[in-house]
């Protein structure tokens, strides 16, 4: 009689998304930490187990440090371009100079042979050519120190990069919840080797953020049944429940 008066099924899907957890670590890594225990139900983001910070806290100090060291590399270099910049604007002077000595020469020359003698103005070629020898000089001792700072400048971003992925290695040491859910089948203890082996996984994170039923039920028995109605469900599993 109770066949016919609800519809009944022996063939029933629950469908939840199951997470595989496993190390997001290049490297084995102990669990050192477990915050929760299987089968209890957590919010999204909750710190579900912990890996050995160390060796990433090691990463990250070492990249710091040598940030740290670029840094100080690069006001060295800011220096050492100002300073080469102050040469070149010295070259420049001490080159108008020997120009303003070697035009009067040449002029009193000109205006009068015996004057000056010839030794003279040979002398402030000489001068001159040597001032145009340190201008070039200093405009590349410039432009060297210039190109010095630009590379380090930019090799500055790749240790900037460094110092990201070990901040992000080390936040990865804690696995957090991906959803709304628990933990499930999880095989590990505090002191147990993590691995990144996708095959390996440390446990199983049930999604409880949305729960598909499928069932088959006969036709002739859920003919009135449309689309919105209330039910009531009874498991054989769940004796004396009402879902």
């Amino acid at each position: 009689l109770w066949k016919f008066s609800a519809p009944m099924t022996g063939k029933m899907i629950v469908k939840r998304n199951v997470v595989p957890l496993f190390s997001g670590q290049e490297s084995k890594e102990l669990i050192s930490k477990i915050y929760v225990p299987q089968n209890q139900l957590v919010k999204k983001g909750t710190p579900l187990y912990e890996y050995d910070t160390r060796p990433n806290q090691y990463a990250l100090d070492q990249a710091n440090s040598q940030l740290a060291a670029s840094q100080t590399k690069i006001t060295e270099l800011k220096a050492s371009v100002e300073l080469a910049v102050a040469k070149v604007a010295a070259a420049n002077a001490n080159l108008a100079y020997k120009k303003a000595q070697l035009d009067s020469a040449l002029t009193t020359q000109k205006l009068d042979p015996a004057a000056i003698a010839e030794l003279e103005v040979e002398v402030q070629r000489e001068n001159f050519a040597a001032a145009q020898a340190g201008v070039e000089q200093a405009e590349a001792a410039q432009k060297e120190a210039e190109f010095a700072l630009s590379s380090a400048q930019e090799a500055i971003k790749a240790t900037e990069g460094q110092v990201n992925t070990a901040k992000l290695n080390l936040e990865q040491n804690v696995v957090r919840a991906p959803a709304d859910g628990y933990l499930t089948n999880f095989q590990a203890v505090e002191g147990t080797m993590g691995t990144p082996l996708y095959f390996r996984q440390q446990a199983s994170f049930m999604d409880m953020t949305e729960t598909v039923v499928a069932a088959v039920f006969p036709m002739n028995v859920i003919q009135h049944v449309a689309p919105g109605d209330h039910v009531e469900i009874a498991f054989k599993s769940l004796p004396g429940r009402i879902v």
